[in-house]
């Protein structure tokens, strides 16, 4: 049925207009003419429809973004849709910055190369002067170790020369100078080891090496040194022969010294003072040059003070030669023969001494240290009793009874020392 509003032929059982919605009514058909005649009513309706799709294509829509632009944009869609100068220019921007971000990629891939390559070269670099330094360690090691060998082979071929002087003499010069070549051998020990320490505290090789040239030095010094003491005691030794009268007291005095001894440990106050009035009666020796004898003594002393006995002997005993009167110098050359351990010949000598001074005191002491390093502890203890009788200062010798430092370092010693002090101070 035709609209007799809009025109639209619409279905027959439509009561209303499909397009306009005007009600259908039932018409008669109507000429070729009245169909092709204009009407106004549609354009009415089309004529806004048409203006509305216009407009809506040239109003500016929102911007895509370049992930909607890149996404969006297939050949079919920019083919059937062209992107505007914006667009393009905002996709041009959008592959700039990325080619932007991809150099500084690459520039920062750059530079980790080179960083890298930087540390390699620094770790290769530490690597070779490590190498460097542990090949110089490894030759100064050797060096040291060297000269350690170098020095011990010294100290070996010092002490191969010292032991052949020291074996070439006698057995009686030997025991003359053991101690002191003994107080030599710690000197030697103490003095090169501080050497050592001062001069190379942290290295223990180098420290051992100095040590070792120290001691080889010293041992070549020493060995001359022993060559002349020997040789001063063999001529001192030969001369002995012909001295022996000069040391040895007589038969008949020897023996009141020993009266005087059991005196002593008897307790016989008699006794003692007999034996004593006899010998200060006796003739004594001639007297010789006594200045220059005591110039030698004082000489022999020096020695004596550093405890060089081995070469303070030979001065006492051409001392006592000089001046065969003098107490003094032969009770000192009894000392250095018990201090030598030559103690026969000490025995002698301070027999003889207290035969020509009987109530010397200082040769009683040394006359009873003999005795005990002999073994004779009761004659020793006589000894001491009798140092304490003739004392002109007994208080000084009590105290120097109780000194050890003061007499020889010996169990015997001090057993005798200890006896006498019980009998002096019951």
């Amino acid at each position: 049925m035709k609209c007799n509003v809009c025109g639209l032929n619409n279905p027959t059982e439509n009561k209303s207009c499909s397009l306009c919605g005007s009600v259908l009514e039932p018409t008669e058909s109507t000429s070729k003419i009245e169909r092709l005649s204009f009407s106004w009513k549609p354009v009415a309706v089309v004529l806004p429809i048409v203006v509305f799709s216009i407009a809506f294509f040239f109003y500016p829509h929102e911007q895509k973004i370049p992930a909607q632009v890149e996404k969006e944009s297939t050949p079919a869609t920019v083919k059937n849709n062209p992107p505007s100068e914006y667009s393009i220019a905002t996709t041009q921007d959008a592959l700039k910055e990325s080619e932007d971000e991809k150099k500084a990629i690459q520039d920062a891939l750059k530079k980790s190369e080179d960083e890298k390559k930087a540390l390699q070269e620094a770790l290769k670099k530490a690597e070779d002067e490590k190498k460097a330094e542990d090949e110089k360690k490894a030759t100064a090691t050797e060096a040291e170790e060297l000269a350690k060998y170098k020095a011990k082979n010294a100290l070996d071929e010092a002490n191969k020369q010292i032991n052949i002087v020291w074996n070439a003499t006698t057995k009686k010069i030997r025991e003359a100078i053991l101690p002191a070549q003994k107080e030599w051998l710690k000197k030697r020990e103490n003095d090169c080891g501080l050497k050592a320490l001062s001069e190379e505290p942290n290295n223990g090789v180098l420290q051992e090496s100095i040590k070792l040239s120290c001691m080889a030095a010293m041992t070549d010094e020493r060995t001359e040194v022993l060559k002349q003491q020997i040789a001063s005691l063999q001529r001192l030794d030969s001369q002995t022969q012909t001295q022996t009268q000069t040391e040895v007291a007589p038969a008949s005095t020897g023996q009141h010294v020993q009266k005087m001894l059991q005196g002593a440990i008897n307790n016989d106050e008699i006794s003692i003072q007999a034996s004593k009035q006899y010998l200060e009666n006796q003739p004594k020796p001639a007297k010789g040059n006594k200045k220059a004898a005591r110039k030698i003594n004082a000489e022999a002393l020096e020695f004596i003070s550093t405890q060089q006995y081995d070469q303070a002997l030979p001065l006492f005993a051409k001392a006592t030669q000089i001046d065969p009167s003098d107490v003094e110098i032969l009770n000192n050359y009894g000392f250095v023969l018990m201090k030598s351990r030559d103690l026969d010949r000490a025995l002698l000598v301070l027999t003889k001494t207290l035969t020509m001074k009987p109530d010397r005191a200082s040769a009683w002491a040394n006359l009873a240290d003999v005795l005990a390093l002999q073994d004779h502890v009761d004659l020793a203890t006589a000894g001491y009793m009798n140092t304490y009788r003739f004392s002109g200062n007994r208080e000084k010798t009590l105290a120097n009874f109780r000194d050890p430092q003061k007499h020889e370092d010996s169990p015997k010693v001090r057993e005798a020392l200890a006896n006498a002090i019980q009998k002096i101070t019951p």
